[in-house]
Parts: C-alpha cells; structure tokens; sequence
C-alpha cells in the first residue's frame, strides 16, 4: 500500500495509481499523511510533553494579544495555500477554536475562514466541508461580525465547490432581507449553481436579471453556461457557445476548453478531449498541468480510470506540479474509497480535574493527577491541570503544578510562563513569575522580556521607565544594554512616545538593533509623524555627529524596504532631518539612492545632496536640552546671529566676525539675496574671503544658475587656492556650464581643477552631480560632448559608473535616433563596465520597429550579465509597454520560468507612480492563471492607481475582481478602499476594518541567517602582511584597512605603472578581491582574479572560494564557466568549485540544466570504485541545493542515486538523506540513512545544521544527532562532535541549559571528547549554565591553534557559504 501511496504522490504513473487505488484498503495513516495533519500517527497523543506545549500556546493565545495571533495564523494559512493550494482541516478547527475563545473576529477574519472550507481542504468530504462553513458561518453570526456582500459570495462558491445543492431563489430573498445588494460576482456563481445541475433555464433566469441590471457578463457566466450544457448532455450546445462568446466580444480562454474537455470526459470521449487539446495548441491557448489534471478527475470520477493513460503524456510537469499532483490524489482518494476515521477515544476526567483545580489545594490536584495517570484514565492529567490552572488565573497552584511537572521528569519550557505575564493583574504577580522560572531554572529569553515580561509591568505598575529598568535589573541579573533596548520597543509599541523619547535620551541606544529600528520604524508607520520619527533618531547624536549620520541611514533603508510609496514615506523625514541639522553619510546616500533607482525624483536628489553636506550639524540641544557648553558662531542660527549682530551694531562691537559667520549661514541656506548684499559689504570693508567662503559662493551661484558671478568666483578661487576644493562644488559649477552648452569651458573645469587624486567618489550626492552633466547634453542627443564630458568624469575619479552614470552615453544616441550607435554604445557598457544602461528603452525601441535581430542580440547581453530570469522578466514589461500583450504571456508562461513577484512588485509601482494604469491593468490581464504569481498585490497597485485618478467605479471593481478570482484581499487594502469613498462620499459596500486592526503583510521581505560571533579576514592569519617603506604600499593598505576600496585600486594602478621594484604581493591582492567581493563589487574582484591567474598566481584558497561563492549567489553561471578553465584540479577541490557552480546555476534559473548536464552526465561517467575524486565531482551540497528549489526532481535524483550506489559512489543518497531532513520527512530519512549510508566512513550534513540553526528546529537537529550516534562504519569523531554540537547550539538557542547539559554529559561518556566540540558551542553551553545559576563543570579547552590549511570536516566542507 505504502508503494502505491508513494507513486500516488509523484504522479509518476497515474494509469498504475488508479488500479492500485481501487483495492486499496485507506488507514487513518494514509489519511493523515495526506492531509497535511501536523500530529503522525506514530505520536500518541499522550506525549506529556507535546500535549502541554500545545496547551500552552492556546493558553498564551487567549492570554496575550490573541488578536494579532490569529492575524497571523490566517496570514500563516493564507501563505499555505498560496504554496500548496490546500489547508489542513485541524487548521481551521483550531483557528474556530480560537476565535471562539476570544469571542471577536473581523470581517476580514471571518472571510478568511469561509473561503478554507471549500476544495482548500481536498483531505475532507464534501459533506463535512460543507458542515465545517456552517459552522463557521454560525460562528461569525453569534459573534455579531458584519457580513457584506463578499462573504455571500464566498459562502457561494464553497456551496459550489462541495456540489452543496440550495436554492437561488431563497439565496436572493435572504440577501434581499438584510439589505445587501448583490453584484457581478453573486449573479455569475447563481448561474453557476444552475448549471452544475445541467438547468439551462434557471441560469437563463439570472442571466436576464444580470442584463437588467445593466451588469457586465464576462467569461465567467458563459464557461458556466459550457458547464451547464455539458451537464445536460448537450456537448453540441456546449461548443455553440463559443461563436456566441465571440460574438459578444469575448474571446474564449483556457477556462472554457477546461470545461468542454471535462464534458467530453464525463463521456469517456477522448477523441473530442484530444481534438480541443490541438485546437488550443494551434490557437496559442495554453493549458496547464492543473487542466489536465481536472481531465483526469473527471475520467476517474465518472468510471474511465482507463482513459487515464492517454492525459499523462500531456503533462508538462511545470511549476507547482508537485503540490496540484498531490492536491489530485487526495480528491480522488475521497472519490474512490470512503475512507473510515477511526478516532482515539479522547481521555477522561477533564470534568473532574476542572473541579478538582477549582476548589482544591495543589497538593490534592497533584495527588489525584498522578492516580489518573498511573491507572491509565487520564495519560496527561497533570499537564490538563496545569493548562486549567492557568487558564483560570490560578497562578499559585500552576506554579506548584509546574514544579510536580518538571519532578516527573518532563521539560519545562519558556512559553509555559508566557500566561502567567500575559495575565498578571500586579506587579507583584509578574516578579512571582520571573522567581518561579528562577526556582525551576529557567531564566526569561528574550523574548519573553520583550514580549511579555515589560509589558506586563508597564501595564501593571505606576512607575516610571526608569524605575521599573532598575528593579527589572534587580529581579533578573540581565544588563542594561540588553534591556533597555527591550523596554524601549515596549514604550513605542504602547504608543508612549514622549516617555521613550525622555528615556532614549537618558540611556542612548544602539540602532545597530535591527528590531528596535523596526519598533521605531512602526512607530512613523503607525503615527506618521516625522518630528518624533527624527526626535527619536536624533538622539544618537549624543554619541557624536557620526554615529547620527549612521543611525539615519540604518533607519531610512528599513523604512524603504518596508513601504510602497517610497518617496511620499521619506521626503518628510528627510525635511525634518534638515531643519534638525542632522545629516547622512556617504555609504547611507549611496545605498538610498540605489534603492529609490527610479523613484528618485529631482527633489529627493536635492535633498539628499544637502544631507550629505559636511556643513550639516546636529542641533544638540533638541535631544539634551540640558546641555550648557557654549556654542561657536558656526553652531548658531540664522536668527541667533542676525540678532547677535543687530546686540553687536548698537553697543558699538566688532561686528565683522559675526558678518562672515553670517555669509556662512546664508550660503549654507542658499539665501542668495542676504549672502549677495553681505558679501559686498564685506567686500567695500576690504575683508580678504578665505578659500573655504569662496567655495561656498560659488556653489551658491552654480545652484542659483548666475552663470557669470559664479565664473568670476571660480576665478578668484582658483588663483587662491593652495589645497583641493570640495568634488562636489566644481561638479556643480561644471553642470551650470554644461547646461549652458559651454563644453569647451566644462571639461577645462573638471580637468584642470586641482584635487586630491586618491579621492574617491563620495557617494549618491555626488553622483547625482555627475549625471546632470551629462544628462544635459544627453537629452539635446549631443553624443560626442556626452562622451567626452563622460571620460574626463572617468578620468577625474569624479564618479563612480554604475547605470546611472552610463545612461546618458545610451540615451545620447537614442535622442539623435541613431539606433545602431546606441546597440554598439550598450555593448561597450556590457562588455567594459557590466552593466545594462537604458535596456528597456531599447528593448521597446527594437520591439516596435520589429527588428528582432537588435533584440535578440540586447537579450544575449543582459542574459550574459543578469541571468536568463532576469531578462525575461524585463522583455515581459517591454512588451506590456507595447502593448504586445501575447508575447508577454507567452514568455511567462515559459516552463521551468521562476517566479520573481519583487520583480513584478517594483514594475507595479513604478506604473503606480508614472499614472501608466493601462499597462498595470494588462499586466493583471496576462497573468490570470499564472498562481504562482502575487496578483493581490498587483490588483492592490491597481487600486492606488484608480484611486489616484479619482475613478471610484474602477476602484470598487478591484474588490469585485478580488472576490471573482476567490483572493482575500488585505486589511490594508480594504482600508485604503474604505478611506477613498470616504472621502469622496461614497457608500461602503463591506464592513471598514476598524482603525486599531493590525495588518499583517502578505509578502515578507526579510531573510534570516547565522551570524557569528565575530568576523575576520578570509585570510585568516595569511593576512599578515610583511613590512613596507613604499608610501604608495602604505597608502594601499591603509585603504584596506578601513575599506576604503575606491583609493586602494587607485594606489595599485599607480603601482602598477610606477618604475618602482616593490609590487603589491599576493596577500595584498587576495584582500583586495576579499574587500570587493564583500561589497558586491563582483565584476571588478572577478577581473583583478583572472589577471591574478594570466600572471600564474591566484588570491588564496579560502579568499578565492568566498569570491566564488559571493558569484554563485549572485547567479553568474557564465562567469563561474570562464572560471574553472583557469582553476588546478587542486584549486577546484580548495575552493569546492563544484558545489559553488551548481548554486549559481540554480540561482541563475537553470538548476535542470545543471541536473542534465553535471550530475547525471558525472554518474553516468562514474566508475567503479570512484573514490573521493569521483565524490568531489558530485558536489554533495549543491546537489541538495538544486533538490530543494526543484522538487520535482527528486524521482530523477532517486534513479541517478540508485545507479550512483551500484557504482559504490553515496554523494547523491547523502544529498537525498539531507533534503529529507530539511523537509522534515524523518521516515524517508531514516530510509535513506538505513540502506547504505550508515556504514559509510564520511558523511555530510552541513546544509541540515544550517537549517536547524537558522529555524532553531529542535526535531530537525535531534534528528540528525540520532541518525549520527546511529552510524555503524568508521565515522571520524569529528563528524560526531559536529552532529551532536549542532543540537547543543539549538539548546542553548531556545535557552534549554538543562537539556544542552545532560546531552553533552551523554555525549561524553559515549566517547566524545571537549576538545572535538567547537569552542563557541562549549561557552555557549556554560553561558546558559550561567544564566540557571549553575557551574559548568568542565574547563573549556583553549582557542585551536591555527594551521596551515584547514583539514576537511565531513559537517562543514560541504556547503556552500
């Protein structure tokens, strides 16, 4: 049964399946199996352990903030069946339960929960779904949540879905009588009701009403109508609705050749099925997996399993085969067999130990629980009397009950406690609990402090901030630098925002923090108001102007990488951070203008270049107000010293140091008719202007456009000057020039202006500075005076190039028409400067002049930089742009194509912002039936949009398209929605969240990796570099030191051209590509390489294999290609070419060409007895790599294993070992690990302690240090310590010092050593100790020496970095 079950799952064979399937005998294991039920069998249910942990979370759930817990658990639910296309029916059960319990739920919510009760959970009848939405629709009723018109449409379609019969007649009355009107969407699902029954009059009905009232009828009713006919019999009628379609301007799409397909197999009329699949093949209709297998269905349903063999060849097996295959076998298993649950009688005596909790002493509770247990009536009575107990608020006797708990040997865990804060009604109640968890030794996490913990206090205690800090400090022994930063999120989530404005300028924080950036990012968010948002921030101030500039940037990009209207959500901030004289760094500039690409707009480039002005300094007295040093001229206001002056002319004082402070502050402000008058009274007093004043006049003038004062201040300044003038003031004095179309004069400017060569370029003000230079002669399509302005800014240092700076040298011919220029001038960009500048232009310009062989020819050369996905995507949107919309779908409909929703995301708002909703509305067109895509953001683009042009009809069709396509729209977007017909007076057909909701985003942007503890070179102690007395040497190494990468190339093409004997040596050059590769210069760091190696050298080993794996990641498969023919089998071996070349191509979109063309062609190439070079040709963690993003196949890899082990070669059954315990699989692991592995000297893992680590999987690292202490051949001890060290860190991680204790103990005596463990897991272990008041008994062994190279691990020489 198992092997059936098994190829059920794959769809290997679905002719076999159905044969096997008919005389099957389905078990609850099956069953449970397949519907995706977390509990397995082989738990019992009266694992203490696991029973009073779930207790708890419910517990914790009712407790504290349920109702953002349920938001999240829907958001949870919601992502499931985005990825799999199914939800559990526990799920949903335990989510009633829950709303139950917290006796609220939204409209939204309750939306959510209609719409899981249909063919979302395929493991469930139709009869018991259909119960489950009643019930759920009961539910909601009682809770009195407000239903509008989508919840009647939802509730229809699960009628449909599970063939429930009712009548419309009646369904219209009840929407009559409680006022709801009903819509497109209602009247399409009535027809729909009527011609799942074959009634063709009764759809005719409603038909008619749509038309009376005036309501589109879209392709939805008529592919019902198909249906309708279909069910009657009529299969001619059925395919005469097709010219009607057309006729009504409808062109029929895949939906309808679905259903007449279905029709024909209803007949077992495979001839038609087979006629329709050509007809759509030869009318550019595609057909999805998912259609054939509604085919397939139907065959089966209607007693033609043996049809079935003629559909399987049809299948593609594109993306998201996997999961539809398994969402089919599970329909058909309810189809084929009526499966028979035979439940575990629940235990007995919850009544009794209710009673008991409530009226009796923890002693008796204890007593009578532990009878219940032993004689077998309740397995787990003490852990239900725990839960009753906190439940009830018992806290005393809970604390009792836990101790009874933790003396029966079970574990005690941190969320135990979280009901206890959550419900604390003192604050004496909170310190009791934070003294039982010492008593029971288990120190509060973090979490739990943050969460739980002060906010508990906050709510319960009168004190202040600081007080309540410092008895916190007292009962818990945490410092102040971890607590405080908790306490702070607590005061801004509680809406405090003055208190934690005091209390941030009391202790300072660290915005290093990155969730106490996004607790003040929540607070802009939630509040929008800058002056706090920039209050906040600028207490960093404190610490130095530095570490200000550093905090802006830090909390600037978390606000970009979180919101939508990039610009609308930062200008403010920025104008506030001006007024407050707080700047921004270079880097941070840099980074925001990267991030805004075309969102940067003029003003936003304005006022990031006066951000990043040195003349910039922070107001102190805003965040000190107690400061009392007195303040220089140049630390004072404008109006500060104009006062001073008027105090300094009426005493009779000196005034011409106020005068010149004065001119300061105007040229700062750019007060051109202050600083003008000023200056010649200055000027009349004979006052000689230093160089530094003449600079900032004449960036005055430059930006003032006073083109000759500021030529005669030029002048004046260059006769002066004895040291270089800021970059950025004659970059601005040459585009004044530029402008002006004074070419001549502009390249006179930037080449013989004196300047500090090794200067480097200082980020995105200065950018921006270049690219008005030479975006002026760019858009008057001046080509040679670009290219030319272009090479002196290159030679200059004056810019970095990148894209931005590229694209007028493109855009220059594109203005002059000159398209074949502007091909040639792409190609040099890619090919000199890897970079892609104004690719989109030419993809359109090429497109619509039909000249395939220029496109053709810009595709190859963004696919030879970005990668094959990437440029899809971007001729997808050219081809929207040209209104080309078949081209576009056919692209994405390409199979094996990746899904890139970030990419689709900011192609939306860039249509958002530029008001092109045509093309936004078909890009939502082309990709209808495309679910791997997010199409709720895309109609929630669409929405802004319509509401942006003030159109509320196309505004309310959103919210009807959403309800049509079965989407649960957001609470955000409904309250944008609700918001716009507020103002416009409109009626608001739906229930507005209320102001308070919380929504939970659908999309998440984070990802989450391990950190160490501290980080070095690469080099490791190679980085010691020998002596020098060559000032240019000195200078390169002092620019490695502090990154300074720009200056460093710079000294080693002095270097390099320098008479000099003395080079830059190996380990120079190896921590230069080290510096490169870590700041994503990657084309540069792979140039310096491969000169390295035409000169017979290369970076060293471990530097080279970090720039290789910084390439995989980046998805540069070519680069990776060119590469290995200059690397020594050696050198392959070091840097694990292998495994970083299969990640490439798996990132770059072409892990089943790798599969093809590496690992099936290396098995079939194996020898017998291949060895460990054979082995290294199979890279073991690429292989698990390309497994896990392709899934589908994992049949592929088991046949190329098998043939792999005949030919005594395990990489591959190790790479299957592993994905199996990723995907937490531990039966097909344990398998696996069973057959051939377990005996085998070297195993790898690494990728498995990755993931235990990154997600803190207890089950996941136990696992993998049970299947090690279970290996039979000579496994080095090394490889143990590995295993059992992983689950060690994960202890310590989830804050279990006991158990990390006792599992190392264990591991001791069974032969392990301290010394095979790594340090840092072993002071992990004594840290948690620590924190439970007890001595680690063991003395720690001393730091490893470091050798020479490093000696493989089978754990850790396997990965990828």
């Amino acid at each position: 049964m198992l092997r059936s079950i098994s190829v059920a799952r794959n769809l290997r064979n679905l002719s076999l399946l159905h044969h096997n399937l008919r005389n099957v005998e389905i078990n609850r294991a099956t069953v449970v199996n397949y519907s995706g039920i977390r509990c397995h069998p082989s738990v019992e249910r009266n694992d203490v352990s696991l029973s009073f942990s779930r207790a708890i979370h419910f517990t914790t759930t009712r407790f504290y903030d349920s109702h953002e817990d349920i938001d999240k658990s829907l958001l949870r639910l919601d992502q499931e069946i985005r990825r799999t296309g199914r939800v559990a029916r526990q799920e949903i059960d335990e989510l009633l339960q829950d709303i139950r319990d917290t006796k609220k739920a939204t409209s939204n919510q309750s939306l959510m929960m209609i719409r899981c009760c249909g063919e979302l959970v395929p493991s469930e009848t139709a009869e018991n779904r259909t119960k489950l939405v009643n019930e759920v629709w009961k539910t909601m009723q009682n809770l009195n949540v407000p239903f509008d018109i989508s919840h009647y449409n939802a509730l229809l379609r699960v009628y449909l879905e599970n063939e429930e019969k009712f009548n419309p007649t009646e369904f219209l009355q009840e929407l009559s009588s409680k006022g709801l009107e009903p819509n497109r969407v209602t009247y399409q699902r009535l027809i729909a009701r009527y011609c799942q029954e074959g009634d063709i009059e009764g759809a005719t009905t409603i038909l008619q009403h749509m038309k009376d009232k005036q309501l589109p009828i879209n392709e939805h009713a008529f592919n019902s109508l198909v249906e309708g006919h279909a069910k009657a019999g009529d299969m001619e009628s059925a395919e005469g609705m097709i010219p009607v379609m057309r006729q009504a301007g409808l062109e029929p799409n895949d939906d309808t050749f679905v259903t007449l397909m279905c029709g024909y197999a209803r007949k077992g009329d495979m001839d038609n099925v087979n006629r329709i699949v050509r007809e759509c093949g030869e009318g550019d209709v595609i057909l999805i997996d998912k259609d054939f297998m509604s085919v397939i269905y139907t065959l089966v349903a209607n007693g033609h399993e043996h049809l079935v063999d003629s559909v399987i060849p049809l299948l593609t097996k594109r993306t998201g085969f996997n999961q539809d295959a398994t969402n089919l076998v599970l329909r058909m298993l309810k189809e084929m067999s009526k499966v028979v649950w035979n439940e575990e009688v629940q235990p007995s005596g919850n009544f009794f130990l209710q009673q008991l909790v409530r009226t009796s002493p923890s002693e008796e509770i204890v007593k009578f629980s532990k009878l219940m247990m032993e004689e077998g009536v309740h397995s787990h009575a003490l852990s239900k009397a725990c839960d009753i107990a906190l439940q009830a608020k018992e806290f005393d006797k809970a604390f009792d009950l836990l101790e009874a708990y933790k003396e029966s040997g079970a574990p005690i865990r941190q969320h135990f406690f979280w009901p206890v804060f959550a419900g604390s009604k003192s604050e004496k109640n909170v310190y009791n609990g934070l003294k039982s968890m010492k008593y029971l030794e288990v120190p509060p996490s973090m979490e739990t402090l943050r969460d739980y913990v002060i906010p508990a206090i906050f709510r319960v205690s009168k004190g202040s901030p600081d007080q309540i800090l410092e008895r916190l400090g007292s009962h818990t022994g945490i410092p102040l630098v971890v607590l405080v930063p908790a306490v702070m999120q607590s005061l801004l989530s509680a809406k405090n925002v003055e208190p934690a404005i005091q209390f941030a300028q009391k202790y300072r924080l660290r915005f290093s923090n990155p969730q106490l950036r996004r607790a003040v990012a929540d607070v802009y968010f939630r509040d929008r108001n800058e002056k706090t948002f920039v209050q906040i921030i600028g207490t960093a101030s404190l610490d130095g102007e530095d570490r200000a500039r550093e905090a802006v940037g830090l909390m600037v990009m978390d606000i970009l990488e979180r919101c939508r209207d990039k610009a609308e959500f930062i200008l403010p901030i920025f104008k506030e951070l001006l007024k407050c004289g707080i700047g921004l760094s270079n880097s941070g500039a840099e980074l925001i203008q990267n991030n805004l690409g075309d969102e940067l707009t003029p003003e936003l480039a304005n006022v990031i270049t006066q951000l990043t002005s040195s003349d910039l300094s922070p107001k102190l007295e805003m965040y000190a107000p107690t400061r009392n040093q007195p303040q220089q001229l140049e630390e004072k206001s404008v109006a500060e010293l104009e006062k001073m002056h008027e105090e300094a002319l009426k005493n009779g004082k000196p005034t011409r140091g106020l005068k010149k402070a004065l001119l300061f502050a105007y040229c700062r402000k750019r007060d051109l008719d202050k600083a003008q008058s000023l200056r010649q009274e200055l000027a009349a007093d004979g006052f000689i202007f230093p160089v530094g004043l003449q600079a900032l006049l004449l960036d005055l003038y430059s930006n003032s456009n006073m083109i000759e004062e500021a030529r005669a201040m030029y002048t004046t300044l260059k006769a002066s000057l004895d040291s270089p003038v800021d970059d950025i003031k004659i970059l601005h004095y040459a585009g004044l020039l530029a402008s002006n179309d004074l070419i001549d004069e502009c390249v006179n400017v930037l080449e013989t202006t004196p300047r500090d060569e090794s200067r480097k370029p200082s980020g995105g003000h200065q950018q921006i500075a270049a690219w008005k230079i030479l975006n002026s002669c760019a858009e008057k399509g001046q080509v040679e005076n670009t290219s030319k302005l272009f090479q002196v800014l290159q030679a200059r240092n004056l810019m970095h190039v990148n894209n931005v700076t590229l694209g007028p040298l493109v855009k220059s011919y594109i203005v002059k028409d000159d398209m074949e220029g502007a091909l040639t001038e792409f190609e040099r960009c890619v090919r000199d400067h890897h970079a892609t500048p104004w690719k989109q232009d030419l993809f359109c310009k090429f497109i619509n002049a039909e000249d395939t062989d220029r496109l053709q020819k810009i595709i190859d050369l963004s696919t030879s930089l970005h990668g094959e996905v990437n440029t899809m995507y971007d001729l997808v949107f050219a081809f929207i742009q040209c209104g080309k919309l078949r081209q576009a779908k056919k692209i994405l409909e390409t199979p094996g194509l990746r899904s890139r929703n970030d990419k689709i995301e900011l192609t939306c708002q860039k249509y958002l912002e530029e008001n092109r909703i045509g093309e936004l509305e078909n890009l939502i067109k082309i990709t209808t039936d495309l679910v791997h895509l997010d199409r709720h953001t895309m109609y929630f683009y669409l929405l802004q949009a319509y509401c942006k042009a003030n159109d509320a009809d196309k505004a309310l069709s959103v919210w009807t398209s959403l309800q049509e396509e079965n989407i649960q729209p957001t609470t955000e977007l409904l309250s944008f929605l609700a918001d716009f017909l507020r103002k416009n007076n409109l009626p608001i057909p739906f229930a507005p969240p209320a102001q308070d909701e919380e929504d939970v985003p659908l999309t998440e942007s984070s990802r989450r990796f391990i950190s160490g503890r501290g980080k070095k070179s690469e080099l490791g102690d190679e980085a010691t570099l020998p002596r020098t007395t060559n000032p240019l040497v000195k200078k390169f190494r002092q620019s490695i030191e502090i990154n300074d990468i720009d200056v460093a190339l710079q000294m080693k093409q002095r270097l390099d051209g320098s008479d000099s004997s003395e080079k830059l040596g190996l380990q120079d050059l190896s921590l230069l590509v080290e510096k490169m590769a870590r700041a994503e210069r990657l084309g540069e760091a792979t140039k310096l390489t491969e000169e390295m190696f035409d000169r017979g050298q290369h970076p060293y080993p471990r530097v080279l294999r970090f720039l290789l794996g910084r390439l995989a990641s980046a998805g540069e498969a070519d680069v990776l290609d060119r590469l290995e023919k200059k690397l020594t089998p050696e050198l392959k071996r070091q840097s694990m070419f292998n495994t970083r070349l299969c990640v490439a191509y798996t990132n770059a979109g072409k892990g089943r060409e790798y599969f093809q063309e590496h690992i099936k062609k290396t098995v079939d190439g194996l020898q017998l007895s291949g060895g460990d070079d054979s082995s290294q040709s199979v890279p073991l963690a690429g292989a698990t790599y390309v497994l896990i993003r392709h899934e589908d196949l994992l049949s592929e890899y088991e046949q190329c294993a098998k043939q792999a082990e005949e030919k005594e070669n395990y990489v591959l059954t190790n790479s299957l070992w592993n994905y199996h315990l990723i995907k937490k699989d531990f039966e097909k692991a344990k398998e696996v690990w069973n057959g051939k592995l377990k005996s085998q000297p070297r195993v790898m893992f690494r990728s498995v302690m990755v993931e235990a680590k990154v997600k803190q999987d207890l089950d996941i690292a136990n696992e993998l240090a049970s299947h090690i202490g279970q290996a039979t051949g000579d496994m080095s001890s090394a490889t143990r310590a590995a295993a059992s060290g992983c689950l060690l860190d994960v202890l310590c991680m989830k804050g279990m010092a006991n158990e990390a204790f006792a599992h190392l103990e264990k591991s001791l005596k069974q032969g392990l050593s301290l010394t095979e463990y790594h340090r840092e897991t072993l002071l992990a272990v004594q840290l948690e100790m620590q924190k439970v008041n007890k001595k680690f008994p063991y003395e720690i062994p001393p730091p490893r020496q470091p050798r020479g190279r490093r000696q493989p691990v089978e754990a850790s020489d396997s990965d990828s970095d």
